[in-house]
């Protein structure tokens, strides 16, 4: 039922809900620790999924582009595996933690 629920307040919403997962994930969370771990080694990072013409594509995909087969980010992978290892496109999800230890 909360499933049901939260269906129901995302497609009341003025905007997209993409447009919310855009907004809310990186500003508060995804972007800080971006600059953070690149402040703590002194280098300068590029967040290449910002690209606007690279929004403006992914915002013009339909649901079943987004999720084809039961795979997600499925347009994203089809252009990765182009360029990269299929090993390194179709491995899982790894977070990356913070080193907060100044004295190493």
């Amino acid at each position: 039922s909360l499933w049901k629920l939260g269906r129901t307040v995302l497609e009341a919403l003025p905007c997209p809900p993409t447009l919310l997962d855009r907004e809310l994930p990186l500003e508060n969370d995804l972007l800080r620790k971006i600059d953070l771990a690149t402040s703590y080694a002194s280098i300068e990072g590029r967040v290449p999924l910002l690209d606007p013409r690279l929004i403006r594509y992914a915002e013009r995909l339909t649901p079943d582009q987004h999720l084809s087969g039961g795979v997600l980010k499925h347009a994203l992978k089809q252009l990765l595996a182009t360029y990269l290892p299929t090993a390194l496109v179709e491995r899982p999800k790894a977070g990356f933690g913070m080193h907060t230890d100044l004295t190493k």
